[in-house]
Formats: structure tokens, sequence, C-alpha cells
């Protein structure tokens, strides 16, 4: 009797380490199956990872209005000016730009001046060239948020800017007479030079991305001259006084169509990229692990993301 209650207090001893074993062998391939989920950290946004260069060639239309005008009584022109630019942005709403155009305008009297005795009854042609630094403000950017800008295909822009214009005006009087631009006040012939002007240029254009590298550009530029002199009629009045400083301020308008070249090796560019993206695309990465933790497919129990099998039959014991 002894010896049977020994035998069988082994028989316990072994089946307990066996079963110890099995155990910590299962827990083992367990936890080297079913690893812990790894969500990525939120990263902040870096321009490092976008284009940020781009070259723009364009041509359109230059119209003037001062003391002369493109529209006259008598006539009329349809100037054609060329613009090349470099743009730099700094982040995803504001660049710096650096433009420059060229072309030739066609000025004529108003219906109060032709075959009256002014010296505003004439023509006036002017070749000039325009060198304009212009800050880049992406509107798209800093008024729209959210997902459903993300591939967006249109962007609306504004260019404040300050710039130097060169040109010399060849006035013709009614009479068939011509002489170079005049500088009334100071009884002054600019002869054949050009004149150098400041001017203040205004502008807002909207630009439609044809493709990673190539986007389209319609832009209307407003120009303030600080003199009155290029269409070659400064400082006129109507009391023919030429030193009173009179006449009216010039000011031309340029539609322009241009072709945007975007420089760089990224598959992205700043101009068409919202910081807010990104921070979206993170949450939708963040979601899918979420759903993929709580979701359970064949309902026995484990998440889809920790189930070694999404096939369990239903009843079956995990």
């Amino acid at each position: 009797m002894v010896l049977k209650l020994r035998y069988l207090l082994l028989l316990l001893v072994v089946f307990s380490l066996n079963a110890y074993s099995q155990t910590e062998e299962t827990t083992a391939s367990a936890n080297e199956e079913i690893k812990p989920v790894e969500i990525e950290k939120s990263s902040s946004f870096d321009k490092g990872n976008y284009n940020s260069w781009a070259l723009s060639f364009g041509a359109g239309n230059f119209y003037f209005s001062g003391d002369l005008s493109s529209v006259g009584a008598e006539d009329k022109s349809f100037d054609v000016a060329f613009n090349v630019g470099v743009t730099k942005m700094f982040n995803s709403s504001i660049g710096i730009e650096g433009v420059f155009t060229m072309g030739t305008a066609h000025m004529y009297a108003s219906e109060y001046h032709v075959g009256k005795n002014t010296p505003l009854n004439g023509s006036t042609e002017t070749p000039f060239f325009t060198t304009n630094l212009n800050l880049v403000i992406n509107l798209s950017n800093l008024v729209m948020s959210g997902r459903d800008h993300a591939n967006r295909r249109w962007n609306f822009n504004a260019y404040p800017g300050v710039g130097m214009t060169f040109h010399k005006a060849y006035f013709t009087a009614g009479d068939g007479s011509s002489f170079p631009d005049q500088d009334w006040a100071n009884n002054d012939n600019k002869d054949d030079e050009y004149v150098r002007v400041f001017s203040i240029p205004v502008a807002l254009g909207v630009k439609y991305r044809l493709s990673r590298r190539f986007d389209i550009e319609l832009r209307e530029t407003a120009t303030y001259y600080s003199d009155s002199n290029f269409d070659g009629r400064a400082l006129y009045d109507v009391n023919n006084d030429y030193s009173a400083g009179g006449g009216r301020s010039d000011f031309s308008f340029y539609t322009g169509i241009s072709f945007v070249w975007k420089l760089g090796s990224k598959d992205k560019y700043l101009d068409w990229t919202n910081p807010l993206d990104d921070t979206y695309l993170e949450i939708d990465n963040i979601k899918s692990r979420v759903d993929a933790m709580t979701s359970d497919v064949d309902g026995d129990g484990v998440s889809d993301m920790y189930d070694i099998d999404n096939e369990t039959p239903a009843g079956v014991m995990v």
C-alpha cells in the first residue's frame, strides 16, 4: 500500500512539471507571434521634403493709362509684353519672386485733346523693361484647410512688390513733329536715354496644376509709377502750366499667362502643400491602426491585429 502511494505521488510530480513546461512554451510562442502595436509618432512639417524653387515664362497684354492711353480717341493698340521670373517659397504660404518684363507700349490722345493745340494732341511709343521684387502670398493655403484640399488643382496668390522701370518715350505731335521724352518741369530733353522710374506693382493670380512639374498661371498686375513720364507727357495740366506739377499719374495693367516649371527632385512642391494635409494623413494612419486593434472578423474575442487565425469556427474555445 505504501509503495502504491509513492508511485502515485511520483506520477503527479512528473505530470505537474510537464504541464508547467507546456505552459511556458505556449506563452513564449504567443509572445513571439503577438507583437505590440507600433504607431508612428506624428512628425512636424518638414520643408526639406518639398521642392521650393520654380521658373516662369509668359506673355500677355500691356495696357497703359495716363495723360495718353493705349485706347485713344482716334486709335488704339494691343501691346504684347513678355515676362520671365524665378520664385523661392520659404514655406507653404509665403515666398519671394523676381520678375523681369519687357515690351513696347503705344499710347494715344483722348477725345478732349485730338484736334486741339495742346501738348497732348499726339501719340507716344515707349519701349520699356521692368524688374520687380514681389512677395508671394499663397491665399489658398492661408484660407483653405483640411483633407478636401490635399489634391486640389487650383491656387490663388497675391503678389505685392516694389520695382524699377526703364523707358524712353517718343512722342509724335498732332502736326507730325516728333521728339523724345521731355521733363517739362525742368525743360530737359531726355534724347535717346532710358529714364529710370520707381514703381509699385500689385498682382493677383490664379494657378492651375498641370502635372508634378508644370503649372499654368493667369495673372493681372497693376503698376503705379513714381512720375508721369511714361507717356512722354510729364507734368502737364489743363492750364498749360508745365511747372505747376499737374498731370495724371501713370498706371499700367499687364494681363499675362505664364508656364511655371517647378524645379527639384522631390515629389511635391511647397506651393501646393498645406501642413494640415500631412497632419490629416497621419490621423488617417493612426485611425486605420486603431480600427485593426478593435475589429474582430471571426468573433472569437481576439482582435484581428493579434489573431493568428481570423477564421476560427464559431463556438470553439480560444
